[in-house]
């Protein structure tokens, strides 16, 4: 069962940091980068502003101009940034103080609560190709626009387990177990990366 869990896992994120056929692309709309985009209330905040200016698309007419207005609801993030994306959600006033400037102290954190945090070791774990420490993901809904897909055959979610005869010079039972699933890059705008860094 752990082994099934564990497949679909890197099927899935094996993908996501392939960027397959520049998925995440400024062509796209689904994609930020430079200094500014390190993790914080200011780069978040301009990200979900990226995030719900996407078009209809892909092409150029006036009608794939038009907004779309998804909003993201996840926000997806490597465990290096997982306890600031958790206090950030958490947080009900920030303060933030720089040198040479005014203290500024918001009434409320406009951030609070709003996505749920997701934290996963994968996007910065060297086993995959494209991992980063800093790069972090808006989500929307997959029931309003699905990013990717993940598919299953007959639309089981859970390996199957048969029960095989032992090899004649083995007592006891054996048993195997398999899974079949796939997964896909479907919508752009469903998801939108922020590197993090420059």
């Amino acid at each position: 069962m752990q082994q099934g869990t564990q497949l679909v896992d890197e099927l899935f994120f094996a993908l996501l940091l392939s960027n397959p056929g520049s998925f995440f692309s400024t062509g796209n709309g689904n994609y930020l980068e430079g200094a500014d985009t390190a993790f914080g209330s200011d780069s978040l905040t301009t990200a979900k502003t990226q995030f719900r200016k996407q078009k209809a698309g892909p092409g150029t007419k006036a009608k794939d101009q038009k907004p779309i207005n998804i909003r993201p609801e996840s926000l997806v993030v490597p465990v290096e940034l997982e306890t600031e994306a958790e206090l950030l959600m958490g947080a009900s006033q920030l303060m933030i103080d720089a040198s040479g400037t005014k203290t500024k102290i918001p009434v409320d954190n406009p951030h609070r609560n709003k996505y749920r945090v997701i934290s996963a070791p994968h996007l910065s774990d060297t086993y995959y190709s494209g991992s980063s420490g800093k790069a972090w993901y808006l989500f929307a809904s997959p029931s309003v626009i699905a990013a990717f897909e993940l598919v299953f055959l007959n639309g089981r979610r859970t390996p199957v387990i048969e029960r095989v005869e032992a090899p004649p010079n083995n007592m006891g039972m054996g048993f195997r177990g398999w899974i079949d699933v796939g997964v896909k890059e479907q919508d752009p705008r469903g998801a939108l990366k922020i590197k993090g860094e420059a």
